[in-house]
């Protein structure tokens, strides 16, 4: 074993323009790791393996971050525009792995955290279209219409562990950003953040969106309810509610191995960007606070995580628990982000 070896390239920028109303700075990086210390696999005959650390892995990092505000006065209006950034991608160019003739299945040449699963075609019609389909060999059970139909990736008339392929961008998000405002007028302040990320991904799971995955009478989503589900027309009494592209699968007892499968029917874009935080104040003049022995007096208020925008709906996107049975699923257990509101007097005396 020997250390790690690593040659970084960064370029930076630091600016003040504008008689120092406009400031910031830029960074830009690319690192380069060799002799990674990670599980080798070492034969040991006859016909066994052994794993071991070795310093086997190479892999490039790549990113950039800046940060910028303004400030200026328009009348009694002072004010302070901030805004930053970063961006950041990790990729594994070589790694300890058997050669395979699934390219796909390798690590190497992808992103570190990479999605990884299956490629959901919609749902099976009906028995015919289930007996014409590449056999899905999950779990042992048949499969029967409304379930998720995957898509052959290697064409060897069976889908299993094989047709997993890289269908995402990551769980760690690449790109995280803020921006904010403050501003003063005579005795008021006001000021504002926003935060989000993106370029991120992660699989919904758990006994939540797989409703009765343990064989009990637990939470249903109210959106599986409210949503486009596929039901049988026995039950509905309507042969429009076998829909393929139905937003959610037949409903089973127990766990169903093959709908509950990471693939892109249950991939959730992860981005978002959040209302993080407002504040209002006021500075009460201290020609009334003195009258009372007080050197300074405000009143505020505050309210923090007021509204997401995000293409996810059914949870706080940045909820990041995790499903207990399925690492890198996340099942929205969590007790939910809270929308605060507060009031303060605050007195200096």
């Amino acid at each position: 074993l020997k250390w790690e070896k690593s040659t970084e390239y960064n370029i930076g920028l630091d600016f003040s323009t504008l008689n120092d109303r406009l400031g910031g700075s830029i960074d830009v990086y690319r690192k380069h790791t060799a002799d990674m210390l990670w599980n080798y696999t070492v034969p040991v005959p006859p016909n066994l393996y052994n794993q071991t650390l070795a310093n086997v892995g190479k892999m490039k990092s790549y990113g950039f971050d800046w940060n910028a505000a303004y400030s200026d006065q328009i009348g009694q209006v002072k004010f302070t525009i901030r805004a930053n950034m970063t961006y950041q991608n990790t990729e594994i160019l070589d790694k300890d792995e058997a050669a395979n003739e699934l390219w796909y299945k390798m690590e190497k040449g992808f992103r570190m955290n990479q999605t990884r699963g299956l490629i959901a075609m919609g749902l099976f019609k009906d028995e015919e279209d289930v007996r014409s389909s590449p056999r899905q060999d999950f779990g042992g059970k048949e499969v029967l219409p409304g379930d998720i139909k995957y898509k052959d990736v290697n064409g060897d008339g069976v889908v299993n562990n094989d047709d997993i392929v890289p269908i995402g961008y990551r769980t760690v998000p690449g790109v995280q950003y803020g921006m904010g405002l403050s501003t003063s007028w005579k005795n008021f302040e006001f000021n504002i953040l926003f935060q989000g990320s993106g370029k991120c991904d992660f699989f919904i799971g758990g006994n939540g969106p797989h409703a009765f995955r343990n064989g009990q009478t637990g939470n249903i989503l109210q959106t599986m309810v409210d949503d486009n589900r596929w039901i049988p027309s026995e039950i509905s009494g309507d042969v429009s509610t076998e829909n393929p592209n139905a937003n959610w699968p037949r409903l089973t007892w127990g766990n169903n191995d093959n709908n509950n499968q990471k693939s892109t029917f249950w991939l959730r874009d992860g981005r978002y960007i959040r209302l993080k935080n407002i504040e209002l104040r006021y500075n009460i003049p201290t020609t009334f606070t003195r009258k009372f022995f007080v050197s300074n007096m405000q009143i505020g208020f505050i309210g923090e995580n007021l509204h997401t925008w995000s293409p996810f709906k059914l949870w706080d996107p940045e909820n990041a628990t995790t499903d207990e049975k399925n690492s890198g699923v996340r099942s929205g257990n969590a007790y939910p982000i809270n929308r605060t509101y507060s009031c303060y007097i605050k007195l200096s005396f």
